[in-house]
């Protein structure tokens, strides 16, 4: 169902801004004959996409009618056999609020549906073009499908109340189905009795679900059924029109006066209103409304519950109380978290105890804490709901100044417009100055709000809730739990769950996150309420049968009900109202552009504005994508880094005053900035992910190129560090492929980064690779057959490699901080003293395949050969001038020593020849690597292959006899 809602919001978007596109299409006059299938061609070519948003919106209203059928039908399947068991006598029937809340948003976006499709007319003249245009285009010949579609349309559009008629005649007549709506609507009613709510548009959505449930319960048997049709007419006196969409109201008594049967007159005699203004046209529309003001014209007291002036002094004195309060509590926690950081520092030797107050395993702040974060967590709720109300009462205004505009002739122009009748000259002058005051306020309270949701409130809204939550589940429900197991009630099972699935056995540090589980808290509420209800099995009881749970526990489990449906409110405060604020700023701009243009009309302001517009919104987004960047980062570094190194490296104190380990730790506390794809600036939509998304390859693309300059300012041995740099950057590109769906892959990124974009040039990463196996590896190590191992030698014939110098980079390109930085160094420092079978298998995965290993392959064979070429065969040929031309072995009574001797005082010339070393034995040396070196990367090929075949071979023993066998299955 909340898939329904979602789609059908965004059908709702498309609908609002349906304009009709037949009236700019010119009539085809007797003139035309010559050019007539031209025209009605053109016609039908510029109205078909208007026809096929008009099938979309007819496919989602079967799929909404059938879904709903589908959901109905499962959760009421055994009414009749169990209505027939128990003699036909009424079956209680319930769900919990959740499923309640939810089902009452798909009925409001039915009911807006439907008004939204009785409101276009302009969808039936468009498709009645198009139909003329269809028939008469010669080449076009329709098939029965698009016949029968056509005429679905035409019967969708020429209908009215579809959504009504549809669910009433498919839906409403399953069994059991009219006691689920008739709870619902109690529901909304009683949301709406003891405002429970928190977002003005909850307020509306019960409205209008209680008119349009009316008009689904309606029929002969209705006043017979449990419907309390008095509890509904008292709210729709108190509020007979609400806003539908945008600037369009909705007349609630336009849709229960379709429950003949229930409708009762006395709802709606009060707002067939005439407003102030039209009611005393002789009296100055100027003038001061005053408490004690009589009009006559009936309706006159539904305008006053409208009309912002009216309660504007008591929302005065309830914002400035509510902005002093918040204030002070901001100076209050501010000062509290500075003493309790500068205690943290004076004994950073002791982790602060958190004495819990609900669980010897749990962790929770001092007594003093905990009442501050319950004051500032009730400081903040009183601020959120002052704010709701402030903007409901605008809203409502709006909506009830649309549906009532202006008809007095005195005070309106007579070729004035139907919206100016309704906003421009339909507001008096203290009602202009009613509605900027609390147009101020809001705002201010929004920034206030704003300002206050930095990391010390965050910290303490998400502490407050984490230990009400746990202190209900780890005392209350405990004692629940034993109580029910003690006496053996069949729910015990139910409060077990309960308790095991919610409660958590941690120790955190004092000022870390507490983070609450939004959706183990919504199926905790769910199995509350099912347990706890009065229309539960256990707790119906009876003269000799005791209820499962006493009255002050369902007093405990409805308090704590009552607390925690505020919860995802504040906790979505906590985590990213505060990042909302980046663009608030910017809303100054619109303003000014609007005052520049409207009032000063003066061009050049505005481009003075939109100049300052340009520069600051590109400076901001350069610094949110570093802000970002570095974020996602360090969450990589962490993900690559091995476990072992994990926490290694100590915190210091400058870093632990410095840093926010809440911040660094959330990761979904960009996804809003993120997601935002629709950024209204100076009359601009800005994709802000697109552009993020091309400053992030930028990011990307710069840590891909200092890990190889890095790589390439360094020996052989480093290219473990190279690796660990690119697998964070490859990490890091995981992590914002998950929002951003502009990014390049990172191959892409990686082979234009290292100009490897085709097999005609190499790569930098190769050439630096072959360039240090011929210059460093080669000439300068001594292999070891024990570990086989490349060792550097500690003398050396050949001059010193050069290489680029070292560069410098920001942390935010490398591992993010200096502690994962260490942690790294570390790790690699291991790999740096040798050069083994790890080096090279890690060599492998950037040199482009056998492209790649194939030029290191000639590279060393080419070596070799002018090794041989220019050296051995010009020195063996000394050798053999310089050697003995006989020698006879020694005898065996020399002796080991007496034989070393021999040999050297026979071979003397030839030690002593200067070039033997340096030269000769070099060379055999080099040699002697190279032909290892190839013979280890076959042997690291031959196993990758080896494993590859075993792959192979399972894979395809499994995909005997499917008949589903492809290359990418063998492959992967």
């Amino acid at each position: 169902m909340n898939d329904l809602v979602k789609d059908g919001n965004e059908l709702l978007s498309k609908m609002y801004s349906y304009r009709s596109c037949a009236r700019s299409i010119p009539q085809i006059t007797k003139l035309d004959q010559s050019s007539k299938t031209e025209l009605y061609m053109t016609t039908y070519q510029i109205l078909k996409p208007q026809i096929e948003k008009m099938r979309e919106i007819l496919k989602f209203h079967q799929r909404t009618v059938s879904k709903m059928t589908e959901i109905i039908q499962s959760l009421l399947p055994d009414i009749v056999s169990q209505k027939s068991k128990k003699g036909g006598e009424e079956l209680e029937i319930f769900f919990t609020s959740g499923f309640y809340a939810c089902f009452a948003r798909v009925l409001d976006m039915c009911v807006v549906m439907d008004t939204m499709k009785n409101i276009k007319g302009s969808m039936n003249n468009d498709f009645s073009f198009f139909k003329r245009a269809l028939a008469s285009v010669t080449n076009h010949v329709s098939t029965e499908e698009e016949l029968k579609q056509n005429y679905e349309l035409y019967m969708f559009l020429a209908s009215p109340d579809q959504y009504l008629s549809e669910i009433k005649t498919k839906v409403m007549v399953i069994p059991g189905s009219d006691e689920l709506l008739i709870d619902t609507l109690n529901y909304c009613a009683e949301q709406l009795e003891q405002t429970t709510y928190l977002l003005p548009a909850e307020k509306h959505m019960y409205l209008k679900v209680m008119a349009f449930g009316l008009c689904l319960v309606d029929d002969e048997d209705s006043k017979r059924k449990k419907l309390k049709t008095e509890r509904y007419g008292k709210q729709f006196k108190l509020c007979p029109v609400v806003p539908l969409m945008g600037d369009m109201p909705i007349v609630l008594s336009n849709i229960y006066k379709k429950a003949t049967s229930l409708y009762n007159q006395k709802w709606s005699t009060e707002t067939t209103v005439v407003s102030p203004t039209n009611a005393s046209s002789a009296e100055d529309s100027t003038s001061p409304k005053k408490e004690t003001q009589s009009p006559s014209t009936q309706g006159y007291s539904i305008s006053r519950q409208y009309e912002i002036v009216y309660s504007l002094d008591v929302m005065r004195a309830q914002f400035i109380d509510c902005t002093i309060n918040i204030q002070r509590m901001m100076t209050k926690i501010t000062t509290l978290t500075t003493k309790t950081r500068e205690r943290i520092t004076s004994s950073p030797s002791q982790p602060s105890s958190l004495s819990g107050s609900f669980g010897s395993n749990s962790v929770a702040q001092p007594q003093t804490d905990a009442n501050n974060d319950q004051l500032l967590y009730e400081t903040i709720l009183s601020g959120i709901k002052l704010l709701s109300t402030l903007t409901t009462k605008v809203t409502e205004q709006n909506a009830w100044k649309y549906a009532n505009p202006n008809s007095s002739k005195n005070q309106a122009p007579s070729d004035a417009t139907s919206f100016e009748l309704a906003l421009r000259y339909n507001y008096n002058k203290d009602e202009k100055r009613a509605l900027i005051e609390t147009i101020y306020m809001i705002k201010y309270l929004s920034e206030i709000l704003l300002n206050a949701a930095d990391s010390q409130v965050m910290e303490s809204l998400l502490r407050y809730i984490y230990n009400d939550y746990q202190a209900f589940i780890q005392n209350n429900v405990a004692d629940y739990a034993q109580q029910t197991i003690k006496k053996k009630k069949g729910i015990a099972s139910v409060i077990k769950y309960i308790q095991e699935i919610a409660a958590e056995k941690i120790e955190v540090k004092e000022g870390s996150s507490l983070s609450t589980s939004l959706t183990k808290l919504h199926f905790v509420r769910n199995l509350l309420e099912f347990s706890f209800s009065e229309k539960a099995k256990g707790m119906k009881g009876g003269m000799m049968k005791e209820k499962d749970f006493k009255e002050n526990q369902v007093t405990d489990v409805q308090s704590f009900l009552e607390r925690s449906n505020y919860y995802p409110y504040m906790v979505d405060v906590a985590g990213i109202y505060s990042k909302e604020c980046l663009f608030y700023p910017l809303q100054i701009y619109n303003d000014a552009a609007k005052k520049s243009v409207y009032s000063l009309k003066s061009k050049y302001i505005y481009e003075e504005i939109v100049a300052e517009v340009n520069l600051c919104f590109d400076q901001l987004m350069f610094r949110i994508s570093q802000r970002i960047y570095h974020h996602f980062r360090k969450a990589a570094s962490t993900i690559v880094l091995n476990v072992d190194f994990k926490g290694t490296e100590p915190v210091s104190d400058t870093q632990a005053k410095s840093s926010n380990p809440t911040k660094e730790l959330h990761f979904s506390c960009f996804d809003k900035i993120l997601n935002e794809k629709n950024l209204n600036l100076l009359g601009r939509s800005i994709d802000v992910s697109e552009i993020l998304s091309h400053l992030m390859t930028q990011n990307l693309k710069k840590s891909i190129d200092i890990a190889i300059a890095r790589f390439e300012a360094s020996p052989f041995s480093s290219v473990m560090e190279l690796d660990s740099l690119l697998q964070t950057t490859k990490q890091t590109h995981i992590l914002l492929s998950k929002h951003l769906e502009h990014l390049p892959s990172f191959e892409t990124l990686l082979s234009e980064v290292d100009d490897s974009v085709n097999s005609y040039n190499n790569g930098r990463i190769i050439t630096h690779i072959i360039q240090e196996i011929i210059g460093d590896l080669i000439p300068n190590y001594c292999y070891s057959s024990i570990t086989n191992r490349f060792l550097r030698s500690s003398v050396s014939y050949i001059e010193e490699t050069v290489r680029s110098q070292f560069p410098k980079a920001q942390s935010l390109y490398v591992y993010g901080n200096k502690a994962i930085s260490n942690a790294f160094k570390e790790k690699n420092s291991v790999f740096s003293i040798f050069v083994g079978e790890i080096h090279l298998r890690t060599m492998l995965k950037y040199i482009g395949g056998y492209h790649g290993l194939s030029l290191i392959i000639n590279e060393c064979q080419s070596h070799v050969d002018a090794l041989i070429t220019h050296t051995l065969m010009a020195y063996i040929k000394v050798i053999q001038k310089g050697s003995p031309q006989s020698v006879i072995l020694p005898m065996f009574e020399y002796g080991t020593e007496g034989c070393f001797e021999y040999f050297a005082a026979h071979f003397k010339p030839l030690l002593n020849y200067d070039p033997l070393r340096s030269e000769v034995f070099q060379a055999f040396r080099e040699m002697g690597n190279s032909i290892i070196l190839a013979k280890t990367i076959e042997d690291i090929i031959n196993i990758n292959e080896d494993f590859l075949t075993i792959q192979k071979q399972l894979i395809l023993k499994n995909k005997q006899g499917k008949g589903d066998f492809d290359e990418f299955s063998v492959r992967t």
